[in-house]
Order: structure tokens, then C-alpha cells, then sequence
């Protein structure tokens, strides 16, 4: 089949250490609302596509997602996923892990590339913050890998120097390196005309069912 809805059906599951972390009470799905707006944002700009929710899990009492290792962790999630009806019962495409965990290496997530699962460390953060970026890029950057974004492709150029020597450089999603100066889109061949990630994503796309991203 086609899809013609822009928006792809994502599910979002949070382990109990994001929980704990996000606030009193429901607030931390109120940050899953935050972080999945800004992600629609970029996806939306580049891409004309959007996640909407499907059906969201939470590992309350801690005793599913306990790995602080992150390639097991990922297969805690999908073992999870699959006690509840695999995607067709989450009402979904495919799912990412919110996860509290500091995990080992300084890991900061992962994702089948590509596939229909991944994580990424998210850590409570006030709006507009340069904390609350991160978590949207490396939620983003771990999307862009489930659709078949790789990091060969990124583009990295220099930002601005000093004396001749480049102090800082601008870098595109899927960088496998995070810095400071990474901006909120994937390469499309307008830097290097080898690299594009966007046109990775929108071929991925187009190969599961999904409608052709708009032409920009």
C-alpha cells in the first residue's frame, strides 16, 4: 500500500529512569510532546513529513528496560514492542526510546540503520535551552538513521577562525560527532554533491509505502 497521510505513526516509550527524571506527576509526557514537536519541525521543513503518535509505553517499575548498555537496551525495546502486538499494535511504523540512562561508553543512542527502532538519551530541559536542542537533534539524528541516513554522508565546514585556524565548525545531522555547532537539517548535495541524507531519507521513505517528499 500507499500512504498518503504526511504523517508517519511513530510510538514513543520511555524506560523509568526518564520518568523519574522529567518532574512530577505525567510531566515527562508533556516533554514527549515538546520533543516530538521540535522533531516534526525539522522533518517537516525538509521533508514535508510529520510523526504523530500512535501508541505510547512506559516501563514504570523499572523491570524491562534495565540495560544500561545500549545495543541491549535496543533489544529490551524490541522485546517490549513485540509483547504488545509488534507495530501493528502500537499502532505504528516504528518506535524510539526515550531513555534517562547514562550509558556506558557516554553513549548517547542508537538505532537500526536502517529499521523501526532507537534510542537517545533525553534529559529534562527548560524550552529554548541549548539542552532541549540536543535532545531534538539526537532524537532527529537517530530517526534519520531508521530511514537510511548515514554519517559518511554528513557535511562538516568551518563556522568562523581565528588567526588563519578554524576554532569552531558547523556541522549537518548525522554527524556521528555532537557538537555544539550542529544545525537542525540533514546534507542534500548543496555542500558536498556526494552527500545527501535527504534524499536518502525521502528514497526510504518512498520504499516503505510513504508519498514522495514535496519537491523543495
Amino acid at each position: 500500500p500507499v500512504f498518503t497521510d504526511p504523517r508517519i505513526p511513530i510510538s514513543l516509550v520511555a524506560d523509568k529512569n526518564y520518568v523519574d527524571r522529567n518532574g512530577p506527576a505525567f510531566e515527562w509526557i508533556d516533554n514527549w510532546a515538546a520533543l516530538l514537536n521540535n522533531v516534526n519541525g525539522i522533518y517537516r521543513d525538509q521533508f514535508g513529513k510529520e510523526f504523530r503518535m500512535g501508541k505510547g509505553l512506559a516501563d514504570l517499575g523499572g523491570t524491562f528496560l534495565t540495560s544500561s548498555a545500549h545495543a541491549m537496551l535496543l533489544v529490551q525495546l524490541e522485546s517490549i514492542i513485540a509483547q504488545n502486538g509488534g507495530f501493528p499494535g502500537l499502532k505504528s511504523h516504528f518506535a524510539h526510546l526515550t531513555t534517562g540512562k547514562d550509558l556506558n561508553g557516554d553513549v548517547l543512542g542508537t538505532a537500526r540503520n536502517p529499521g523501526r527502532t532507537g534510542l537517545s538519551q533525553q534529559r529534562p530541559a527548560a524550552p529554548g535551552t541549548r539542552l532541549a536542542f540536543q535532545n531534538m537533534i539526537l532524537a532527529a539524528h537517530m530517526i534519520g538513521l531508521n530511514f537510511n541516513a548515514v554519517h559518511s554522508q554528513a557535511d562538516r565546514w568551518c563556522a568562523f577562525e581565528i588567526g588563519f585556524v578554524c576554532a569552531a565548525w558547523f556541522q549537518t545531522l548525522e554527524h556521528p560527532v555532537f557538537r555544539q555547532f550542529t544545525v537542525p537539517r540533514f546534507s542534500n548535495g548543496s555542500i558536498v554533491p556526494s552527500h545527501n541524507n535527504a534524499q536518502r531519507i525521502c528514497n526510504e521513505m518512498i520504499a516503505r509505502g510513504f508519498a514522495p517528499c514535496p519537491q523543495p
